[in-house]
């Protein structure tokens, strides 16, 4: 053999191979060409047609060979091949005969590639084969000429079904060096490469053992986009018209051809999307026995490696591609399309049966999964064919079950809790956040990912437990009946029969997940995230003594999320966790159910008198560089989301319904997700899916959408208010007279309707801006003009830094939080600006009668700090620095503390109570959005904007300003009778009203949930409610409870009962009824007491009863 080459050419050859691939270790070896043109060709203006001619075209083999085609090229290369003196004349002819002829590369190679760069390939190739001759090592390097505007590349390929192959790794190097799915990009901005990729037909050895190794060649180019006008730029990312978002040479190319068509109908279904986030597949077979498949999807961070996957994915069930493109549009949107041939070797095909078209069709499902999930522990086993994407799907959505649910506190402090649960010195909630901070997960993500990998059978006949479970087709096969779980399933034997008792708990819980799970989207073709309704019971009594109604878990790529709800019927902001350091990631993590429980706990506490009970959703982002980073990738994580649950609460063919009965959930804002129009989002997203509550389901939306917005019409403020007055009241002060101290200030929506509606003498005020402060009273016009800018211009207009100076009396002061080294008029030096605003509360000289948090974060006031809350350290000899205190804002004030400041004579109401306004208003806004049909809902609750987005109430519709005036009437009346209820119990059992507060909550929901569940009884039963199937006290209680403008103003009792469901109005009743029990009976008042109640109502009405209790209130 050695007879063929020249001297030492072995020798020589090796040496040049080691130089060339020491820059990477292994197989994975790059040879990087860049002083080599490419061609002459690329050199100038491309021509019409210059990439990409073989596009929807086969392949086609030329009646002469490529040597003759190209005949002066291949006497070229040759010359500098022989000028190498590596390589003798004969070997130099038969290998090049053997590149341009057999091996089967792609001719648009011979077309554009100059003949210094074809010469330098083939050197390699020709290396190859030397040293796999000489050594029987398949060594192949990637080849890599890159200039500003072209970039060629060529790798070994194979046709076996490799795992984690060569060609896989290179091609995820391609992608995140020039593809660039990761970035949203438009023309203006930086621009992805278009990309052309073939596969040789021949091989690159001639050991017939080794028929099977092909080249690849990637060809990629800059784009080159039409020029466009600011206005088309405006509106690119919308813009479907390919002519105006293609490349201009292959547009010039494919006009009126079938991608054209193809294409056109992939991105106008990727435009019109509401999300933005799917994937859109179109697959067509070739007469040849191929297919094409087009990909269609929007470019973002989350699909920054989908070209390596879509390339492993065809490999996974036994075919390749021979030719694939990447055409990136500049309106976002990238195109892949894919030439698919079945492997030719039986022994490398999975599941021999199949067709060519199932196995494209099986194609198409995993790539759809693979889309949805992040790149994990997970989806390399199923690239280490270990796992199918849909068992490594499943697996990491159970692997994130059991991190979240494996922890307990154990049975010991269950039998703590039960011995303080009726403490007066501690809260539930207390006991709640204690439970939570002393939960730990026993496994970590390394622990269950490690069982996985070293169990991927067990994980299998789990999965396959999971479909039998699940998988609609097997429901149907089983005439529509659900199979039941079976404990003693054979897959209880294996799990317990390993050795590990860690691993045995771990597959327990993939069990313990396949039992609860009541509904899940897993099989539904097209999705945004994995979502799965849970049955709560799979909670330990130990760390959750009151069980929610339900769960649900989603999880995605860049989602990991929980809903959790109190009642059937039940309402809560959903927000967005955000996490900027790894630390704060890990806590965020290992939480993420427990913050969303005890929220949404909390709510339902606070929703006592409104329908809807407590929920709350939370969503954890993936750890971010910034906060830029964050709020990009919110709406994405949102909108994923809020789709995975309106697919669990929409009836769809491929979802199994072992719930068995219909669902509804109504969502709000939150932190980072009441701007943005995401709430707007949601609610056409549900009428785009087909929701029949669509106008309902999101509260916080814009007026033009129905919204009622708490900031305009001081929703919140107005219980606040309500508090703060029936204090003033009860103690015969004048509101005027009384000084006050409020945390947030005229940026925000408690601070700034503070400031206006409120006629107290305001002393000082604490923003994010700053500390803002005066004992003689801040001037009343120049605070309310700062608060009417707020509406005028916007939140971020105004704040108490803005206020003018020169209205301040010679002791006032205003510290930006930027400020340093500042001297007060007392003489007291601040350092730093920022540390007063954010203790300034706890200043000693600071004096007020009123306390009125309406903003800051939580627990600024707790168990450590509270003694500085009074003017002596010691608090025993101290007195409080505020008389009253009404809290506004949520949590800014701790149980603990709240007690220490009642024990000392503070007159204290809690956040549940007293800012109970906002949750108020966006009930009835739902309870509008349900009772109208879209034709009313646009005539009477859409209220036009003004140019600035404000609404323009001088247009709005006469319906909605008098509803709106209703629905404050409302909140005053709910905030007037509680602030009674609480404060009649608080002088006769002398108990702290924070408490009291809890425990009037838990008894009008304990006689919520009886009145409820005897009327669920009485209908299961056949037999009438003895409440709720009385007409006469239903019709009086909905229309007590319903504001007249809607009811019987807009429909009647009779038209409510036809227009929404029956739970959502016994939810009003019940909840009416048992809240006005309390208010007006006590929190003591027995059940012969609601016996007489009820009676009352029956035979009086609710209008007499009102009149008797306002009779005895004033006496």
């Amino acid at each position: 053999m050695r007879g063929l080459f020249g001297a030492g050419a072995v020798a020589r050859l090796q040496h040049s191979w080691q130089r060339c691939s020491k820059t990477l270790p292994g197989w994975l070896s790059h040879r990087r060409l860049s002083t080599v043109p490419l061609s002459e060709a690329m050199k100038r203006k491309r021509v019409v047609g210059h990439f990409g001619d073989s596009f929807t075209e086969p392949q086609e083999t030329p009646n002469e060979g490529m040597h003759q085609r190209y005949g002066q090229q291949f006497d070229k290369v040759k010359r500098i091949l022989a000028s190498t003196n590596m390589f003798s004349h004969a070997l130099i002819e038969e290998e090049c005969l053997e590149y341009y002829n057999n091996l089967g590369l792609n001719e648009y190679y011979f077309q554009t590639t100059a003949p210094e760069m074809i010469a330098k390939n083939l050197q390699s190739v020709i290396a190859a084969k030397i040293l796999n001759r000489a050594s029987d090592n398949d060594l192949f390097p990637v080849i890599q000429q890159e200039t500003d505007t072209e970039v060629f590349w060529m790798a070994r390929s194979s046709l076996l079904n490799r795992k984690q192959s060569q060609n896989y790794q290179v091609e995820r190097m391609l992608e995140q060096k020039y593809l660039n799915l990761g970035g949203v990009d438009v023309a203006g901005k930086v621009k992805p490469w278009r990309l052309q990729c073939y596969r040789s037909t021949g091989s690159i050895y001639d050991d017939p053992e080794k028929y099977s190794e092909r080249l690849r060649t990637y060809f990629l180019q800059r784009i080159e986009y039409p020029e466009y006008t600011p206005e088309e730029l405006q509106g690119l990312e919308n813009n479907s018209e390919l002519k105006r978002i293609t490349d201009v040479y292959f547009y010039a190319n494919k006009k009126g051809t079938a991608t054209e068509e193809i294409f056109q109908n992939l991105v106008n279904r990727v435009v019109n999307d509401p999300s933005g986030l799917g994937i859109f597949i179109n697959v067509e077979p070739r007469e040849d026995g191929y297919f094409r498949l087009d990909i269609a999807f929007r470019r973002h961070h989350m699909v920054a490696d989908f070209f390596s996957t879509v390339g492993d994915t065809i490999a996974m069930w036994g075919m390749y591609s021979q030719r694939k493109y990447v055409e990136p549009l500049a309106n976002g949107v990238t195109m892949m399309t894919a030439f698919i041939h079945l492997l030719p070797d039986p022994n490398e095909v999975i599941h021999p049966e199949l067709t060519l078209e199932k196995r494209i069709s099986r194609v198409v499902k995993a790539l759809k999964m693979q889309y949805l999930l992040p790149r994990s522990h997970f989806t390399d086993l199923a690239q280490a064919r270990l796992l199918s994407v849909h068992e490594a799907a499943y697996a990491y959505a159970v692997f994130r079950f059991i991190y979240q649910f494996s922890g307990t506190v154990g049975p010991a402090f269950a039998r703590i809790a039960n011995v303080l649960q009726d403490s007066a010195e501690v809260s539930s909630q207390e006991l709640y956040e204690v439970r939570s901070r002393l939960k730990r997960p026993p496994f970590s993500e390394e622990t269950i990912g490690d069982a996985v990998a070293k169990h991927p059978d067990i994980v299998r006949k789990l999965y396959k437990e999971f479909q039998e479970l699940h998988h609609p087709t097997i429901y149907k096969a089983n005439d529509n009946q659900l199979t039941p779980f079976n404990p003693a399933a054979p897959v209880a034997a294996d799990i317990e029969r390993l050795d590990d008792p860690d691993r045995v708990r771990i597959f327990g819980m993939f069990r313990e997940f396949n039992q609860y799970v009541e509904k899940t989207n897993f099989w539904k073709e097209n999705k945004l995230s994995l979502a799965f309704r849970l049955n709560p019971s799979f909670l330990p009594d130990s760390d959750y003594p009151e069980k929610p109604h339900a769960v649900i878990f989603a999880v995605g790529n860049g989602l990991y999320g929980f809903h959790t709800r109190f009642s059937e019927v039940a309402r809560g902001g959903i927000r967005v966790v955000w996490s900027n350091s790894q630390q704060a990631y890990l806590q965020n993590r290992q939480r993420a159910f427990d913050e969303c429980y005890n929220l949404s706990r909390t709510q339902h506490n606070k929703n006592k008198d409104i329908p809807e009970g407590g929920a709350k959703g939370v969503i954890l982002l993936p750890q971010t560089s910034g906060i830029a980073e964050a709020a990009a990738l919110t709406p994405v994580a949102f909108k994923k989301y809020v789709d995975g649950l309106l697919d669990l609460l929409l009836h769809d063919d491929r979802i199994v319904d072992r719930l068995g009965h219909p669902e509804a959930l109504f969502l709000g804002p939150d932190e980072h997700t009441g701007t943005g129009g995401l709430m707007d989002w949601a609610a056409n997203h549900a009428r785009h899916r087909g929701a029949w509550f669509w106008k309902g389901f999101t509260t916080g939306k814009a007026p033009n959408m129905g919204g009622i917005p708490h900031d305009i019409f001081g929703m919140t403020t107005t219980s606040v208010e309500g508090f703060i007055n029936g204090i003033l009241h009860k103690l015969g002060r004048k509101e005027d007279e009384v000084t006050k101290f409020m945390t947030g200030g005229p940026d925000g929506d408690l601070g700034s309707n503070g400031i206006l509606m409120s006629k107290t003498k305001t002393v000082g005020i604490v923003d994010g801006s700053g500390v803002l402060y005066d004992p003689n009273g801040l001037d009343r016009p120049e605070l309310e003009r700062l608060a009417h800018k707020r509406f005028e211009d916007g939140p971020d207009q105004t704040c108490a830094m803005l206020f003018d100076a020169s209205k301040l009396s010679p002791g006032g002061f205003k510290v930006s939080i930027h400020d340093k080294d500042v001297t007060l008029p007392d003489g007291t030096y601040v350092p730093s600006g920022r540390t007063l605003r954010d203790e300034f509360h706890l200043t000693s000289t600071l004096r007020a009668d009123l306390f009125n948090p309406c903003g800051g974060r939580p627990e600024s006031i707790n168990a450590l700090n509270v003694h500085r809350m009074f003017d002596n350290e010691d608090i025993e000899k101290g007195h409080p620095r505020f008389q009253y205190v009404v809290e506004g804002a949520n949590v800014f004030i701790t149980d603990d503390a709240r007690r220490v400041l009642e024990k000392r004579g503070v007159i204290l109401f809690k956040d549940a109570s007293a800012n109970k306004g906002g949750v108020t208003s966006s009930s009835f806004e739902v309870l509008a959005a349900l009772t109208m049909t879209d034709e009313e809902f646009d005539q009477h609750m859409r209220c036009p904007l003004k140019e600035n987005g404000a609404i323009d109430l001088d247009r709005a519709p006469q319906f909605y300003k008098t509803y709106v005036e209703q629905v404050k009437h409302k909140i005053e009346e709910n905030a007037s009778l509680e602030f009674e209820a609480l404060w009649r119990e608080g002088e006769r059992s002398g108990k702290p009203i924070c408490d009291l507060t809890d425990i009037l909550s838990s008894k009008i929901i304990a006689l919520d949930n009886q009145i409820q569940a005897q009327a669920r009884a009485s209908r299961k039963g056949g037999r009438p409610s003895s409440l709720w199937g009385d007409p006469v006290l239903r019709e009086a209680t909905l229309q007590e409870a319903i504001p007249d403008a809607l009811c019987p103003g807009l429909v009647n009792v009779e038209g409510l009962m036809t227009r929404i469901p029956e739970s959502y109005l016994l939810s009003i009743f019940s909840s009416f009824l048992s809240a006005r029990f309390y208010y007006i009976n006590g929190i003591e008042a027995s059940p012969f007491h609601f016996f007489d109640f009820v009676g009352a109502i029956r035979t009086r009405g609710w209008q007499s009863l009102r009149e008797s209790y306002n009779e005895d209130a004033a006496k």
